[in-house]
């Protein structure tokens, strides 16, 4: 990185103090006369989760500390440049491509972006992420309120699982994990609104899934694009007949259309008689003139259905 080469450069022609530094996944950058034939002394040290380490002639060692801290203040500035030009390309500003090669070396021409809201922890939860990607590639930041995860993941699908299992064994509240493939550096923003949109969904309607994908939420997109006046439309309707269905029979449409229309799979979960559910199910197209069975009747209803508790629930 040509930072960290100017970086070491500044601070030789400033203390003449010859050093080495290493910093993890960036490599390692000498000054000039420093001799690794000599005795040197070697210190670690962690910059924002980075593993650094700096070896300086024995004759220095009374001045080591200090040097260190001068290292830490241009990597400070090194880091927020970063975290800058990943801000710049998630606001959909333009970023020379040599800006972009200087603090994104590390990010291929194929990658994951990932998003995670949380309602709570999230400073928290950040920090734990950040510590678990520390030896990796992966860049981590906190952008308007969400953690934000760039970076080539080998199995996108197990990174997902695991960081669902992570924040649910160890912080409390709602999650949403949105995640996507981006094929270069210029469609983040595309990508990264995408994400938003559907995390955005996901708070709207409830989602029961933490881990979004492309796949998901299609449905709920679908729907949210209805017009307000359709909504009003469709609520006034069928609003007599869906406010006759109770709590239970409301929990029994969900069960069914969640198990795929089975009804022994939908009384199995119930904890009913098959029989129990199919009189349910009478009684619900009583109520509301749909046998929820029948596929084209089953696929109208859901949507009706849907758009009814979500217009309820703002009346509510």
């Amino acid at each position: 990185m040509k930072y960290i080469e100017k970086l070491v450069d500044d601070i030789y022609k400033n203390s003449n103090i010859p050093f080495q530094l290493n910093v993890d996944g960036y490599g390692s950058y000498s000054t000039p006369l420093f001799d690794k034939t000599q005795n040197y002394l070697t210190k670690n040290f962690k910059f924002e989760y980075t593993k650094c380490c700096i070896k300086v002639n024995a004759a220095f060692s009374a001045i080591l500390e200090l040097l260190i801290f001068c290292i830490k203040d241009k990597l400070e500035e090194a880091f927020v440049h970063k975290r800058t030009v990943i801000s710049s390309l998630l606001n959909g500003e333009e970023v020379e491509e040599e800006v972009l090669k200087s603090a994104l070396p590390r990010i291929g021409e194929q990658f994951y972006l990932v998003g995670i809201y949380a309602e709570n922890n999230i400073k928290n939860i950040y920090d734990y992420i950040k510590e678990c990607y520390i030896d990796s590639e992966v860049e981590v930041i906190v952008y308007k309120g969400n953690i934000i995860i760039i970076g080539e993941l080998e199995d996108a699908k197990e990174h997902m699982e695991s960081i669902k299992e992570t924040i649910c064994n160890t912080f409390s509240g709602k999650y949403y994990i949105s995640y996507s493939k981006v094929s270069d550096l210029s469609k983040l923003r595309k990508e990264y609104m995408d994400n938003l949109f559907k995390i955005e969904l996901a708070k709207k309607y409830n989602f029961s899934q933490a881990i979004i994908d492309d796949k998901n939420l299609i449905f709920e997109g679908i729907v949210d694009s209805v017009s307000e006046e359709v909504k009003k439309d469709i609520f006034e309707k069928f609003n007599y007949g869906f406010l006759q269905l109770d709590n239970e029979m409301i929990k029994t449409i969900e069960v069914f259309f969640k198990c795929g229309l089975n009804l022994s799979e939908a009384a199995k979960e119930l904890y009913i008689h098959r029989n129990t559910l199919i009189y349910r199910l009478d009684k619900i197209e009583k109520y509301t003139s749909y046998d929820i069975r029948e596929f084209n009747n089953a696929v109208i209803f859901k949507i009706v259905f849907f758009l009814w508790k979500e217009k309820k629930s703002k009346k509510s």
